[in-house]
This record gives C-alpha cells, sequence and structure tokens, in this order.
C-alpha cells in the first residue's frame, strides 16, 4: 500500500490551515473518481489499496506521502495536479 501518516493523532485538533489542504485534495480525488464514474473499491483496485483507505483519503483522514505520481497515472494527469491542492 501507499504510506501514509494519520492527518490527526487520537486526543489531538486538526490544525485548520493543514485540514483545509488536505480536504481540497481529497475532493479533487473524489471529483475525479466520480467524474470516471468508478466506485471507492474501482479506485482501490487501481491504486492497490483498500476500499477502506479511499474512503479515509477522501474524507482527508490521511496525509499520503507519496501518492502524486500513483494518483496521476490512474487518473491521468500530471503528479503536479495534485501538489497544488496543498498549497496554501
Amino acid at each position: 500500500g501507499l504510506p501514509s501518516t494519520r492527518v490527526e493523532s487520537e486526543g489531538q485538533r486538526r490544525q485548520p490551515a493543514r485540514w483545509g489542504r488536505w480536504r481540497r485534495l481529497a475532493q479533487e480525488v473524489r471529483r475525479l473518481r466520480w467524474a470516471e464514474g468508478w466506485t471507492e473499491r474501482e479506485l482501490a483496485r487501481r491504486l492497490g489499496v483498500t476500499e477502506s483507505w479511499v474512503g479515509a483519503l477522501e474524507r482527508g483522514l490521511w496525509k499520503v506521502e507519496s501518492y502524486h505520481e500513483r494518483l496521476a497515472k490512474v487518473f491521468g494527469k500530471n503528479p503536479g495536479h495534485f501538489k497544488r491542492f496543498l498549497k496554501n
């Protein structure tokens, strides 16, 4: 699977700025998945991860360090497409 860390640890609150960036990325992944007509299960299959992992990604719960290239390949995008969602 893809290496990842939780955006929020147990008992910690999300930092609004960080949450906003990951949420924007999460919304873009969901938008692209819907545009392709894929289920979470189908996207998970294409990425080689679990369906629950995709669900957590789309809710902004995962901060994934090496996902840009894999997401870009799956959606036919340039890796920079996803990186721009993490900028302020």
